[in-house]
């Protein structure tokens, strides 16, 4: 039987303006911390395996709007999507549930659409999630448990396979 694998130091992306900082994992020696450095594609990823897994957050489906909707951010989106090609596993966690993408007053900036600007941003989802084999997450105030999650299992996993 293979011996435990040393907990990982998870990578977050110099970017990320307010960061989860995963302590009770860093207190409970669960991960061994949290370094930011620069990261090619997403926010959230494993220092000892960079190409294997990111993550990208989203805060609110109304960000996730703003990402989708006008030419240049859209492009600049999609650009972010391409790069996260090169990772083996690609995720968008959304801090909001489903169902807030069906109230309207996540959208009031949106104006002309904000009747149906949830529909729009899952339609671009459905497409992005065909096209790039991203996995998108509507986690809630989960996000951080399913994110700090998905990297330990990958680690877990891809350490398993180095043994």
């Amino acid at each position: 039987m293979a011996a435990k694998p040393p907990p990982p130091m998870l990578q977050v992306d110099t970017r990320e303006k307010q960061p989860f900082t995963f302590k009770w994992s860093v207190d409970h020696k669960q991960i061994a911390g949290v370094v930011s450095s620069k990261m090619d594609a997403g926010d959230y990823g494993l220092v000892a395996f960079p190409r294997l897994v990111t993550i990208e957050r989203k805060k609110t489906v109304g960000e996730l709007y703003n990402n989708l909707v006008g030419k240049d951010k859209y492009e600049r989106f999609i650009r972010e999507m391409e790069r996260m090609q090169d990772y083996k596993h690609r995720y968008i966690i959304v801090e909001q549930t489903w169902d807030a993408l069906w109230d309207k007053r996540n959208f009031k900036f949106a104006k002309r659409n904000m009747n149906y600007a949830g529909a729009i941003v899952l339609s671009h989802l459905i497409k992005i999630q065909a096209d790039y084999g991203i996995h998108i997450h509507f986690a809630g105030e989960k996000a951080q448990a399913l994110t700090l999650k998905l990297l330990l299992k990958h680690y877990e996993w891809e350490m398993n396979e180095v043994q």
